[in-house]
C-alpha cells in the first residue's frame, strides 16, 4: 500500500483499515459480474439493488398499498365510528355556544339525524393515503430504474 492510496475508515474512533479503497487517482473500479455487463461502484463491489434506498422506499410503499387493501373493509367501519363521534361532538359544541350566547336551547335528541344525512361520504377516505403511497412507489421505482440503468453503463 503506497502513501498516496486512500484508506477506508472503520469504527467510530477513526482508525484506518489497511485495505485500500480505490486507485490513487480516485477513479471507479470496474467489476465484471456473471451477467457480463460492467458495473461501476466506488468500492469495486458489483451493484446490488438492495443497497439502494430507492429499493427500500419502493418496497415500503408497495407493502403499504397491500396492507391498505387488506384493511380497507375494517378501516371503513372504524372510520365511520370515529367520524360519527366527531360530528356528535361538533353538534354538542354548537349547542353549548348557542346556550352561552343566550339563545334558546335545542334538544339534541330531537334534532338528531342519521349519519348518512349529515355526512354521506367519509371525511377522510382511504384512497387519499393509497394515492400518496402509489405516488411514492412510482417515484421510488422511477429513481431505482434510473440508478440501475446508470450502474449498467
Amino acid at each position: 500500500m503506497g502513501p498516496s492510496m486512500p484508506v477506508a475508515m472503520c469504527g467510530t474512533a477513526g482508525r484506518a483499515s489497511p485495505e485500500p479503497v480505490g486507485p490513487a487517482d480516485g477513479r471507479l473500479r470496474e467489476n465484471k459480474p456473471l451477467g457480463g455487463t460492467m458495473h461501476k461502484t466506488v468500492s469495486g463491489e458489483p451493484y446490488r439493488i438492495t443497497d439502494s434506498p430507492w429499493f427500500w422506499g419502493l418496497l415500503f410503499a408497495l407493502v403499504g398499498l397491500v396492507g391498505m387493501g387488506l384493511i380497507a373493509p375494517k378501516y371503513a367501519v372504524r372510520q365511520r365510528q370515529i367520524e360519527s363521534r366527531y360530528l356528535g361532538r361538533q353538534q354538542a359544541a354548537e349547542e353549548r355556544a348557542r346556550r352561552q350566547a343566550g339563545l334558546p336551547a335545542i334538544d339534541l335528541a330531537d334534532s338528531a339525524s342519521s349519519r348518512e344525512e349529515v355526512a354521506p361520504r367519509q371525511i377522510v377516505p382511504l384512497w387519499t393515503l393509497a394515492t400518496g403511497a402509489a405516488l411514492a412507489a412510482l417515484a421510488c421505482g422511477t429513481m431505482l430504474l434510473k440508478e440501475w440503468q446508470h450502474a449498467q453503463r
